[in-house]
């Protein structure tokens, strides 16, 4: 029998500890760092790579990349419109790098001076 997609956390496919780890980790963030962490959501499609940008393991010419594995393989398989393509690639970066570092950047605990 094939499982029906779900679109929530509340369905019971996640573990009670999981689910609380990333309830933890949301709530850790203010309402700006949550509207931006909401834009890099929305632009790649997945809460996990947005994650990982912020954790600092992939850089966001990485995420993008992972982001839109679909689309490379249909190019490299029926080649690419070059224009488009690049357009699309060159947004989606600049995208996720302006939400993650909203987030970054509300979250940050350091200051910085001017002198």
């Amino acid at each position: 029998m094939d499982e029906i997609p779900q679109f929530c956390l509340d369905n019971g496919m996640i573990s009670p500890l999981d689910y609380r780890t990333i309830e933890k980790w949301l709530l850790s963030h203010n309402f700006y760092a949550l509207i931006g962490l909401q834009y890099a959501v929305e632009a790649v499609k997945s809460v996990l790579i947005p994650y990982n940008v912020l954790s600092f393991n992939l850089t966001a010419t990485e995420a993008v990349h992972r982001a839109a594995l679909e689309r490379k393989v249909q190019s490299e398989t029926w080649g690419t419109v070059e224009w488009a393509h690049s357009v699309e690639e060159a947004e989606l970066t600049a995208r996720l790098s302006a939400a993650v570092l909203f987030v970054y950047f509300n979250v940050s605990k350091s200051t910085t001076s001017v002198a």
